[in-house]
């Protein structure tokens, strides 16, 4: 699973079969991770949030999520103006194709 911040800066990737159960974020820019979490159970959802600064988990068994908050040398903060995408696509869901191919 791939989940993109609202900043398009960072990435947060995770392992759906549950082979790894850690989930890591990855800097775009300059391809590398930036941070990695290991949890003692499952993960049954994951959100990127909080321009990037942020992670929500669900967890197998536990009844309230985990919030985590990214520290460190490697996560800049970033301002709400420097957001990826166009505002007017905000909540919208898309549905693509392979027939949708550039």
């Amino acid at each position: 699973m791939l989940k993109l911040d609202p900043t398009g800066f960072l990435c947060l990737s995770a392992d759906t079969e549950c082979r790894d159960r850690s989930i890591r974020v990855w800097d775009l820019n300059k391809g590398h991770m930036v941070a990695a979490y290991t949890p003692k159970t499952k993960i049954t959802a994951c959100s990127i949030v909080g321009n990037g600064q942020h992670i929500v988990l669900g967890l197998e068994n536990l009844k309230n999520l985990l919030f985590l908050e990214l520290r460190g040398p490697e996560v800049k903060p970033v301002t709400a103006e420097e957001t990826y995408g166009d505002d007017k696509n905000e909540g919208k869901i898309f549905e693509l194709n392979e027939s949708d191919l550039c």
